[in-house]
Formats: structure tokens, C-alpha cells, sequence
């Protein structure tokens, strides 16, 4: 088991202290495994972290003239850092079969990380709405000089397995 307390933070301009991107506060990760006979062995590592500070994005920057130039919103940098992603915890599995020779030894394993499927959270993507046939921004009917905002939630929960093999000499 280990434990981590993570407070990363910088002073700004105005003297204030503002978290950095590495202010998760909490981090813990639980390990554990088993040697059986016959060379098999299986472990897992349960990992929980805790969310990572963002800037949000300026919502004026949706003004029809900082998009054209920008093609993309602009962050607020005036509240760097203020909003913070929900936590995260993923759970890794590994069985090996080894065999052991007179001069090597040869590892075969299966991995699977995030075998759970957890979605890591991040902060939505600002786009805009957009027509369908040209894929060029529609201007709001509500807000004229602006486009209207749609956000895209980029979170995955991908599960990755692999397949792997180590020969050592």
C-alpha cells in the first residue's frame, strides 16, 4: 500500500497561492499478488486518485470574431485552475506463466489495465454548434455576434489489454 498527499501550488502575480496541475491531494494505490506452483503468478494493483485542477473555458470567446480567428475557445485564465475533475480509480491485473532454464527464463503474461472500464474524467470540450452538411459554425439565433456552445465529454473508460513476453539472460 502506499499513500500519497500531494499539495502543488504556485503563488500568482497577486501574491495569492493557486493550484497547479499536479494538485491531486490524494493518491493511493494498493498492490497485492500470488505465487502458485508450476510457475504461475497473478497480481493487481488498485489505484485511486484524487482530481486534477483545470482552467474553464472563456465563454466570450464564443464571440463569432474570436472564433473565426481562433478557430477554438480560449481559456479563462483569470480563473486558472479554480475547477477540479472528479476523482479517478482503476484497477490493473496481470497473470504470468514462467519457465525457468538453465541459462534464461521466459515470462509469457496477460496484462488488462483499467480492467473496470473506468472513465477518466476530464474537463468537457467546448465546440460549436455546427451545421451538419459543411461542418461550418451556425450563429446563434439568441445571442446574434456569438455561436452557440456545445459541449463534448471526452472521458473514456477504455480497457487495455495486453499480451507480453520477457526473456531474461
Amino acid at each position: 500500500m502506499a499513500y500519497t498527499f500531494v499539495r502543488s501550488e504556485y503563488e500568482n502575480g497577486l501574491g495569492d497561492f493557486v493550484p497547479s496541475s499536479w494538485d491531486s491531494r490524494h493518491i493511493l494505490s494498493l498492490t497485492g499478488g500470488k505465487k502458485f506452483e508450476g510457475g504461475w503468478e497473478i497480481g493487481s494493483r488498485l489505484l485511486y486518485s484524487g482530481g486534477l485542477p483545470y482552467t474553464p473555458t472563456d465563454l466570450s470567446s464564443l464571440s463569432v470574431e474570436s472564433w473565426d480567428f481562433y478557430g477554438r475557445p480560449l481559456l479563462d485564465y483569470g480563473l486558472l485552475n479554480t475547477e477540479r475533475n472528479a476523482p479517478f480509480h482503476q484497477l490493473d491485473i496481470r497473470i504470468d506463466k514462467k519457465w525457468f532454464f538453465d541459462r534464461w527464463s521466459l515470462d509469457v503474461f496477460i496484462e488488462v489495465q483499467n480492467a473496470t472500464g473506468a472513465k477518466v474524467p476530464q474537463p468537457s470540450i467546448i465546440d460549436v454548434v455546427r451545421d451538419p452538411m459543411t461542418g461550418l459554425p451556425i450563429p446563434s439565433q439568441i445571442n446574434p455576434g456569438f455561436y452557440d456552445a456545445r459541449e463534448l465529454d471526452p472521458s473514456t473508460g477504455v480497457i487495455l489489454p495486453a499480451l507480453g513476453l520477457i526473456i531474461e539472460l
